[in-house]
């Protein structure tokens, strides 16, 4: 019998998954929800002592999150971090994500949970993934998202949450996303019901995410409309990661180190366009 390999777990939990699980739509799941999620899926995989991921026949299905460990990563009170968890346990065994399979002309629904379970006594949750879904958490060498979890830790928006994910599915750390408007409400979880005009969606969407990522993440982002005629038909989102300073604090003597964001320029500029100028692009990256 082969002995399988010893795994190490980064010290900084860190978030994996397929590009096409990124752009799923988890629109049953409220910040809260998202984040156990978020958290469960970042304890899966890791390295061996040679430093090789773990191979994607060796990784487990199965792995338990406690309310302590939910709490001091996401700086929430404990006692709402049990109740976080225990409601979560519901939200994640009844909800499918749709990916979409346009090299196969189909679109796909896969359960997230083949079980969860809340532990009362120690306040912790189990969670065995789908082996449906867990062909989209196994660690790869390309086509895939990662970054580490305590780096949306403090965003409160579920919408900058998500944003924030897309922008980390580029290698280089400065791009550009473009989508219509109907993809970017399928890719934010954006129900037909919620912000109809789209005075709303900006304002209680796009707007807060960017102000929010600006504020809390190390990445300055800003926002174009492409508008043909009058009506707005895509947004830009452009990104560019803070200038990073470091030198020695005066009063201290010791070495600090500073985020600068970048000069800031003009948001939600107005690009018009035709639909025969500018096609339909999914993305792109500069």
């Amino acid at each position: 019998m082969t002995e399988k390999p010893k795994v190490l777990k980064s010290k900084t939990k860190k978030v994996y998954k397929s590009n096409k699980l990124n752009k799923a739509n988890f629109a049953n799941f409220n910040l809260n929800d998202y984040r156990v999620y978020l958290n469960a899926i970042a304890l899966i995989g890791g390295v061996t002592a040679q430093g090789k991921y773990v191979q994607p026949n060796e990784v487990p299905r199965e792995y338990r999150l406690s309310a302590i460990e939910f709490s001091n990563q996401f700086n929430i009170d404990i006692k709402n971090s049990y109740r976080i968890l225990k409601q979560a346990t519901d939200k994640l065994m009844n909800t499918n994500v749709k990916i979409e399979k346009p090299e196969l002309f189909q679109t796909w629904k896969i359960n997230v949970c083949e079980r969860a379970v809340y532990n009362e006594k120690e306040g912790t949750i189990d969670i065995m993934f789908t082996g449906s879904i867990m062909e989209y958490l196994k660690q790869r060498t390309k086509n895939f998202t990662l970054y580490n979890l305590k780096e949306v830790a403090d965003l409160t928006s579920i919408y900058a949450v998500r944003l924030y994910e897309l922008m980390q599915q580029f290698n280089t750390t400065t791009g550009m996303l473009i989508h219509t408007i109907e993809q970017w409400r399928e890719m934010l979880g954006i129900q037909p019901t919620q912000y109809k005009l789209y005075g709303h969606l900006k304002d209680k969407v796009f707007n807060q995410a960017l102000e929010e990522i600006n504020e809390k993440t190390g990445y300055q982002i800003t926002m174009t409309e492409i508008k043909e005629g009058r009506k707005v038909v895509r947004i830009r989102f452009d990104f560019t990661p803070d200038k990073i300073l470091s030198g020695v604090d005066l009063r201290s003597g010791e070495m600090v180190t500073r985020h600068r964001k970048p000069r800031k320029p003009k948001i939600n500029k107005e690009i018009k366009t035709t639909s025969e100028a500018h096609p339909d692009q999914q993305e792109l990256e500069i």
